[in-house]
């Protein structure tokens, strides 16, 4: 608990002592690996950066942007291209896992996530459209099936359920 002091949160430092005790396993650093792990961004959700990172680059004027690359990121870039949220984007090979440029973003007005990905039936996505988009037949939700991942407006023509992944509007 006492390691767990000298993390300060407001700065995002920890002191070089708590470090080495860290790496070396200690039994009193377990919280603090907690935190240097939030910290260093190991735990951080890829889709909701890259969405937030669009959303970002969209309101301060800008149409391009480097998000890192996913299967899922993939696949919910493909749907917004579809849905034309966005114009191109394109996969450049890092040689680690890369990273896709978006090119012509357009009009978001806000997207996230949703988490804990929640499980829905075919008949529950009226009342799940209504939680998270503004008003209907504006947006879409993105909803992950075992037919891949579909908008909401697919899942009516298929008829099945899935887990909600994403909204965009």
């Amino acid at each position: 608990m006492q390691a767990l002091r000298h993390a300060k949160r407001d700065d995002q430092e920890i002191r070089p002592l708590h470090m080495q005790e860290m790496l070396q396993g200690s039994w009193r650093c377990f919280r603090i690996q907690k935190v240097w792990r939030t910290i260093s961004g190991e735990n951080m959700d890829l889709l909701a950066d890259a969405l937030n990172i669009m959303k970002v680059m969209r309101n301060s004027g800008r149409d391009e942007c480097k998000i890192p690359a996913s299967k899922i990121i993939n696949a919910v870039l493909q749907i917004l291209q579809k849905e034309e949220y966005l114009k191109e984007f394109e996969f450049v090979d890092d040689g680690k896992s890369g990273f896709y440029i978006v090119k012509g973003i357009g009009a978001i007005n806000e997207c996230g996530v949703i988490k804990p990905r929640f499980a829905i039936k075919f008949k529950d996505l009226a009342k799940v459209e209504e939680q998270y988009l503004p008003s209907k037949d504006f947006g879409i939700l993105i909803i992950s099936t075992p037919k891949g991942m579909v908008t909401n407006q697919r899942m009516r023509d298929i008829k099945e359920g899935g887990r909600l992944v994403a909204y965009v509007y």
